[in-house]
């Protein structure tokens, strides 16, 4: 009874090592689906499918039977092929009935660590005559759609930003019905030649530093930085823990606009150029030991979330001992008035921070504010 329970108890063992095994070959094999880059990304190599035709390797779909997919040699950008997700026309023979939301599509996963974005070209055309319409094209990181296009057309070099994003995500294009109906033309959403580009190795920023002038001899709280990049960046993604300024890390707190993630208070644009900016703020003091009149070079750097780095630079005056005086050199007797300093300071870096929205918000804008009753709103370009 003993050495019964004994074999027993062994072959439990071994069958739970072969589960493990067999879980550990499925993660491998899986790993080898999932790629740095993406597979088959002009739709080259395919195999036949009963009742779809020649259908790309490495690419999973989620069919509809409304719709069909396949490899054509309709119109390419690279190479003899593209693919093409289309709806299916209703004739003679049989009706095909779309409801809204309805789709099409063909994914694969893909590590996007490095990447900077996805380029690829895209077709919008109806068979066998007329414009595409009723359907959207759309490419998808994660189920979220990031470029979307409903217009026929030929659409080269088209560019999604995916700085942000690391690790494996789900590529996935689609072909989505936006209405109800049955329709007697095929409408056709084609993609070629996908790749992958990798980013810069620093991301390029201006820096907007305020004061302009830096008083030495000023107590004030704060050096206000704000942060614009190149367009096909999105100031939203910049992660405030990581900015520095000369190595000096920008405030986090608990004031709105001091949190690392995006917020109302942080994200502003300043000086009402049509560009959104990212605020952050740096201790004064902390600042102003480190520069000496009359001006002085300051490298703002951080980076966006999926740790691609940015870095700008912005020359500022410095002045030391107030009312003016720059490089310890006196204008004239008894300095500038008031009204000239505080024209070249931020007023809430000279009275302390007094919290809220405002404090994102430099001189200047605060004057246009007060006239018009109402600033502008965060938005992404």
């Amino acid at each position: 009874m003993i050495q019964a329970d004994i074999d027993t108890s062994m072959k439990r063992s071994r069958r739970r090592v072969a589960a493990q095994r067999l879980i550990l070959l499925s993660v491998l094999a899986w790993s080898g689906v999932c790629a740095a880059d993406i597979l088959n990304p002009s739709f080259e190599a395919t195999y036949y499918l009963t009742g779809y035709g020649d259908v790309p390797l490495n690419w999973k779909r989620v069919d509809n039977p409304a719709f069909n997919s396949c490899c054509t040699n309709l119109w390419t950008t690279d190479g003899a092929r593209s693919i093409s997700l289309l709806s299916r026309l209703t004739n003679s023979v049989k009706t095909f009935s779309f409801n809204a939301g309805d789709y099409q599509a063909l994914y694969q996963v893909v590590d996007l660590t490095g990447v900077d974005s996805i380029q690829f070209d895209a077709r919008l055309a109806a068979y066998p005559s007329g414009l595409f319409e009723h359907f959207e094209a759309s490419l998808l990181i994660d189920g979220e759609s990031v470029w979307s296009r409903t217009a026929d057309g030929v659409y080269l070099d088209e560019r999604v930003n995916v700085s942000h994003l690391a690790g494996w995500c789900r590529v996935e294009l689609r072909n989505t019905a936006m209405g109800v109906g049955s329709f007697d033309a095929a409408y056709w959403a084609q993609w070629d030649n996908l790749r992958l580009v990798e980013g810069p190795t620093t991301i390029p920023a201006v820096v907007d530093l305020r004061p302009e002038t830096l008083d030495l001899a000023c107590k004030g709280r704060w050096v206000t930085c704000y942060i614009t990049l190149p367009e096909e960046y999105d100031v939203h993604f910049i992660d405030g823990a990581t900015v520095t300024l000369n190595g000096i890390g920008a405030h986090m707190g608990h004031e709105d606009w001091a949190q690392a993630e995006a917020s109302d208070g942080n994200i502003t644009d300043h000086d009402r150029d049509g560009n959104i900016e990212r605020m952050v703020k740096f201790d004064r003091a902390a600042v102003q030991a480190i520069v000496t009149p009359p001006e002085a070079k300051l490298v703002v750097m951080g980076n966006l979330l999926g740790d691609a780095e940015f870095q700008g630079d912005a020359v500022i005056r410095v002045c030391d001992g107030g009312n003016g005086r720059e490089g310890g050199k006196r204008d004239r007797p008894g300095g500038h008035d008031k009204k000239d300093r505080d024209h070249k300071e931020d007023p809430q870096d000279r009275g302390g921070d007094r919290g809220g929205k405002a404090n994102g918000r430099d001189h200047d804008h605060n004057d246009h504010q007060s006239k018009d009753g109402k600033g502008k709103g965060g938005k992404n370009r």
